[in-house]
């Protein structure tokens, strides 16, 4: 897909280089994001959004454990780690538009993306068909996760990646098509429970 004639990616590269990353290594980084569809918005978003960026698997070490932590663009930069995040946006580039999406929509890594579809190929298809749906319905981006995150009605905190998680997306996609499951209305009547996935 690359970029629309009209967009200049430079901008999102300047800004990578001013978090530190080498010049050849911030324009690959968007090149790669480019690669993977994303408009200059998105790949900002996707580099530097305080809430929406994407987030970086990151080994922190307490005592004798290792413990992945979730890390910002900026952050790895900061720590010269901006080949790992080149290695990842090549990565995010290569992984099926499906992937993309649930990672985008649903604001987690591809890790936890494959995490919710088991790695299955049809089931990425189907949560990335509820992604879109829900989408379309709520008009933004960053309403998806929400209503993704949002307790159900008549439980005490399940929520829809709760269910995909554990296999459900034909029912939720079959209740989003029927009208059964409302984005717009979870997100006006239902408690968020932004606790991850």
């Amino acid at each position: 897909m690359g970029w629309f004639r009209r967009e200049k990616p430079i901008d999102v590269v300047a800004e990578l280089v001013e978090m530190g990353a080498p010049p050849d290594t911030a324009a690959a980084i968007v090149a790669a994001l480019g690669d993977a569809g994303l408009t200059e918005r998105e790949a900002q978003i996707w580099v530097s959004d305080p809430e929406r960026a994407y987030p970086h698997n990151w080994p922190m070490e307490m005592g004798d454990q290792v413990i992945m932590m979730a890390a910002g663009t900026r952050f790895l930069i900061t720590q010269g780690k901006a080949d790992d995040v080149l290695k990842e946006a090549r990565e995010f580039a290569e992984a099926s538009p499906d992937e993309r999406a649930i990672s985008r929509l649903f604001w987690g890594s591809l890790d936890d993306a494959r995490r919710l579809t088991g790695c299955s190929p049809e089931r990425a298809a189907v949560i990335a068909d509820i992604a879109r749906t829900i989408r379309e319905r709520v008009g933004s981006d960053q309403d998806v996760c929400y209503v993704g995150q949002t307790v159900l009605p008549g439980t005490e905190d399940r929520r829809i990646v709760d269910r995909l998680l554990d296999g459900e997306e034909q029912a939720v996609r079959d209740e989003l098509t029927r009208g059964e499951l409302n984005p717009k209305r979870l997100l006006k009547q239902q408690p968020l429970r932004l606790r991850g996935w």
